[in-house]
């Protein structure tokens, strides 16, 4: 059978396959069909991304600014190279002086388009400044949630990058951790990378550039590459002195978005390291954004389908086999 008989229906965390299910039931018992498809991992294959980056607009953070316009390029490509294709980024600045202290939408595309290309996300981050001393990371990440109108299918990724933990805006102390993340989740199951001043460990004690929320750590090879480990915990503040809720404003929202969390700090020592921070950085985006766990119209991943298919085939043989044995063993038929 086909894999393009197989025809993903709208849901919304999970897929309801069609067109192969009558075939399934002549040959399986109904509980056995149900039990294939609870079994199927809810993952997706994202035909395309819209992915924002939520950026730290205060004095400290002009290198940062740099960066993100290179590793956004360095994403779009390794998201092409793997089929996700007519993605849109935009951009979010905040924590800046006057006007740019809450976040901020920058125009990104042509006219006064929010979304835009890699390249035009690139020239977008010439309008940057850094200049301010107050984030409220909550209500940039809330203002990017509510400002921006998302594709149906997307997969919806947001990036943070500070180097401070949150602080409150008088005007947001409503904002908390469980409204953020809500919010995340009902733009279809977002997912927050968060690039913090924050120090991660593997499970051998070995610093990490970052842990994903399945626990996995992200090591520096010295060349540039990384080296994926078991076990990835976050330390503790990288600068205690000025941030001290850095794990819980933004590490454990990353992680409960199925997201990931990086130290700042390693992107900041250059050289190899800064390299391996942001090859590990992409790897890892394109994985979440290729394995989406949500989005009403993304499209089952090869893996799940080509699992049940190979269930559906078990049972034919199964069947089969159970036919003609009782044939064997009727003689009067």
């Amino acid at each position: 059978m086909k894999i393009d008989d197989f025809r993903p229906e709208k849901g919304y965390g999970s897929t309801r396959v069609v067109g192969v299910m009558t075939a399934l039931n002549k040959v399986l018992p109904l509980g056995a069909v149900a039990i294939a498809l609870t079994l199927a991992p809810a993952a997706w294959a994202a035909r395309f991304t819209d992915t924002i980056v939520v950026i730290d607009e205060s004095g400290s953070m002009s290198g940062e600014h740099d960066w993100i316009r290179g590793m956004i390029n360095d994403l779009d490509v390794a998201l092409q190279a793997a089929g996700v294709t007519n993605n849109q980024y935009g951009l979010v600045g905040y924590g800046g002086l006057s006007d740019n202290l809450l976040g901020y939408s920058y125009n990104v595309g042509s006219g006064s388009s929010l979304f835009g290309s890699a390249s035009d996300f690139a020239s977008a981050t010439n309008q940057l400044t850094a200049s301010g001393g107050f984030e409220d990371g909550y209500q940039a990440l809330n203002h990017a949630l509510n400002e921006y109108t998302f594709r149906e299918g997307a997969a919806v990724n947001l990036i943070l990058v500070t180097d401070e933990d949150r602080d409150i805006h008088p005007d947001f102390n409503h904002l908390t951790y469980q409204t953020i993340l809500d919010e995340f989740q009902e733009e279809n199951n977002a997912l927050l990378n968060a690039v913090l001043s924050y120090n991660f460990a593997d499970g051998s004690g070995n610093q990490a550039l970052g842990v994903d929320h399945q626990g996995n750590a992200y090591r520096a090879d010295g060349t540039g590459g990384f080296i994926k480990t078991a076990g990835g915990v976050a330390v503790s503040e990288a600068n205690p002195r000025d941030n001290s809720t850095n794990k819980t404003d933004y590490v454990d929202l990353a992680w409960a978005t199925n997201g990931a969390a990086w130290d700042l700090n390693l992107l900041r020592a250059g050289g190899d390291t800064a390299t391996s921070f942001t090859n590990a950085f992409v790897d890892v985006k394109v994985k979440e954004i290729t394995t989406h766990p949500g989005g009403p119209t993304a499209v089952p991943e090869p893996g799940t389908v080509l699992g049940l298919v190979g269930m559906g085939a078990f049972g034919v043989a199964s069947a089969l086999k159970r036919k003609h044995k009782r044939e064997i063993a009727s003689p009067s038929d």
